[in-house]
């Protein structure tokens, strides 16, 4: 099955909060699901050499390496 294919199977069967496009040799799918700085969760799918490889293509260390924003901090006297 082509990732095109597979997207257009992904969208009939899951559509609605999901949704799935080919980007390059890439298929796209957006999840319902964010992270907690608000981002959606995108997966990205790709097939070499008969092994298909995920990805969310997040290189910045993910969001538990960022600290919070500075009002979201909780207060010392607590």
């Amino acid at each position: 099955m082509s990732l095109a294919d597979l997207c257009q199977r992904l969208n009939a069967e899951i559509g609605g909060l999901f949704s799935c496009e080919i980007q390059g040799d890439h298929l796209r799918l957006r999840t319902p699901y964010l992270y907690p700085d608000g981002d959606n969760i995108d997966l990205f799918f790709r097939e070499q050499e008969g092994i298909v490889m995920v990805s969310d293509f997040r290189n910045d260390g993910g969001f538990a390496c960022k600290p919070p924003p500075s009002g979201d901090r909780p207060s010392k006297d607590h």
